[in-house]
């Protein structure tokens, strides 16, 4: 994988793998509800029809994995996730964001929405600056949040969006502090 995580079309198809597999690799296997959920809005999108609030609280699944350095990051890293997350407009999405263990400096945003939890993802979009910073977001480890600051994502066939909101994450199952245990 170490190649494939170096470009944008990469990372938003592996998001679709994971999307489509119901699972995203190493997950641990976090239960929707286990102190993580929270409100994400989706604004300005491109279709329009993908403005929505999503509701994390009532994902099917929930991750949090540690990541060691790799071709994405030259650190340790954190994959946070929800999949199959409710929208207030019907369709199902998942979000991702990859931080560092280090500074929780975000490296990496994916939001993914399909017609159903089976269906191929029809929206994708995404912010990743190949391993480097990405800005309007904040990690707290501690708390186990990620608040969005109307971050602009962009798909690679013109889909856009501005995120905005607070997403609550699962503990790290395998003790990693510096993911949020």
């Amino acid at each position: 994988m170490q190649g494939r995580r170096n470009s944008k079309p990469a990372v938003a198809l592996a998001v679709l793998v994971a999307v489509l597999a119901g699972c995203a690799g190493d997950d641990d296997p976090a239960a929707a509800g286990a102190g993580a959920g929270g409100t994400l809005t989706i604004a300005s999108a491109n279709p329009a029809t993908e403005n929505t609030t999503v509701d994390t609280a009532k994902a099917a699944t929930l991750g949090n994995d540690a990541r060691l350095a790799d071709g994405f990051s030259a650190t340790l890293y954190c994959d946070v996730h929800a999949e199959a997350a409710p929208g207030a407009s019907g369709r199902v999405h998942a979000v991702q964001v990859y931080f560092r263990q280090s500074d929780k400096a975000a490296l990496h945003v994916s939001l993914v929405s399909s017609a159903t939890a089976s269906a191929p993802p029809s929206y994708v979009v995404f912010d990743n600056n190949g391993g480097a910073p990405i800005t309007n977001v904040t990690v707290d480890a501690a708390a186990r949040t990620v608040a969005f600051n109307a971050k602009v994502l962009a798909g690679s066939a013109g889909e856009a969006g501005t995120l905005s909101g607070t997403f609550a994450f699962a503990a790290n199952g395998t003790g990693v502090a510096g993911c949020g245990v």
